[in-house]
């Protein structure tokens, strides 16, 4: 055990607690499939931010720089607190719904002081497609990006309007010049064939894919740009080995945050999690658990896909800089997210809300002599030094 690292499981959402602590914060949010079932009603809602502080009060605001007609939302909101902001009612002018079209939605958070902040999808009408997605601050801007996916499980083909696979772009600064390069085939692009997009502030482009089946999502997309940008990417309606069509995705990291050492655990999917380790140079060896041994090599744009069955936990090292998706969840109840590295700068707390009645399982990883450290809202006793098996 190297470093610290939280992962939250909770039925049907999952999330690491990478989001990166900052005063500044980017995010383009993904489209999620309305559905407008009469008896589960919308899958899609409500949305939400939370926003958690930490020694001092923060003075917050919320707006879409580009977009004149979205009143910004200011609040202020107490030291070592939690507080949840409803976006709901302006979801048309966040959810980035309209493939390859430049549209005004990039959502931006200034705070005054350190904040921690996550994307929720609720979907508490049927509690079936929620996600988090973590933001990441400053750690989700860049100039390159790869887009991770796994190549196993396809995208509902009943419910309409259609899921899609996407991932989803905001620029930071006016004229930011984007080439993408899509692995698969997208809603108006050719797979193979890199375009070249213009964003100004707060602009966003949405890139989804055309197909559903798991051999045409866009796993190895690749995004460059000039100037700092963001990039969001979900699965939605994923089935995984069941029944269950859930959203998967995260904020990405670009090639500039990712590293060499990560240590995954297995959360509760049934019968199996999946690891997305992707290499952004040619001949990257991959190592599980202490081998000297590679267990694959791989180049750039490439992916290995595997899958943790019965071992409680997974230890990656890279000899070159990789990214590394976790797909988890219970049952057939999907999520995922990006990996931090092991030597990642993180928080000593983090703040959740549950906003979900299922089953909450907590998974920790912890550095060798923090064990008997936890506190849980302020008491000890909850979580033990005796709760911890070795790495």
């Amino acid at each position: 055990m190297k470093r610290i690292l939280f992962t939250l499981l909770i039925l049907q959402l999952y999330c690491i607690a990478f989001g990166q602590t900052d005063t500044t914060f980017w995010f383009a949010a993904p489209d999620n499939d309305v559905v407008n079932n009469p008896t589960y009603g919308q899958y899609d809602r409500p949305i939400y931010l939370r926003i958690s502080t930490y020694s001092s009060v923060a003075n917050v605001t919320i707006s879409i720089p580009a977009n004149s007609g979205f009143i910004p939302i200011t609040l202020s909101i107490p030291a070592n607190s939690t507080s949840s902001i409803n976006l709901t009612p302006s979801i048309n002018l966040i959810e980035n719904f309209n493939a390859n079209t430049i549209e005004n939605k990039g959502i931006l958070i200034v705070s005054s002081a350190n904040i921690s902040v996550y994307y929720e999808v609720n979907s508490s009408s049927c509690q079936c497609n929620p996600e988090l997605f973590s933001l990441k601050g400053k750690n989700a801007l860049g100039i390159d990006f790869i887009i991770p996916s796994q190549t196993t499980w396809s995208l509902d083909t009943i419910r309409h309007p259609d899921p899609r696979a996407a991932f989803d772009i905001v620029a930071t600064e006016n004229n930011t010049s984007i080439t993408i390069t899509p692995s698969k085939p997208l809603v108006g692009r050719p797979a193979n064939i890199p375009f070249t997009i213009n964003l100004n502030r707060g602009q966003t482009f949405s890139c989804q894919g055309l197909y559903k089946n798991e051999s045409n999502l866009l796993n190895g997309s690749k995004v460059v740009s000039d100037k700092p940008i963001s990039v969001t990417s979900k699965e939605d309606l994923s089935f995984a080995d069941g029944p269950c069509a859930d959203l998967a995705g995260d904020q990405l990291i670009p090639s500039s945050v990712m590293g060499k050492e990560f240590a995954i655990v297995r959360g509760n999917l049934t019968p199996r999690d999946k690891v997305i380790i992707s290499a952004i140079q040619n001949n990257t060896n991959i190592y599980f658990d202490g081998s000297s041994t590679p267990i694959t090599t791989i180049n750039v744009g490439q992916s290995f896909e595997y899958d943790i069955t019965s071992t409680l936990s997974l230890y990656i090292v890279a000899d070159k800089t990789v990214n590394v998706l976790h797909y988890t969840g219970t049952g057939c109840e999907l999520g995922s997210a990006v990996i931090p590295k092991l030597d990642c700068t993180g928080s000593n707390s983090v703040a959740l809300v549950r906003s979900n009645p299922g089953n909450a399982i907590l998974l920790l990883v912890t550095k060798n002599g923090n064990q008997g450290n936890f506190l849980v809202n302020g008491a000890s006793g909850i979580i033990s030094a005796s709760d911890f098996s070795v790495l």
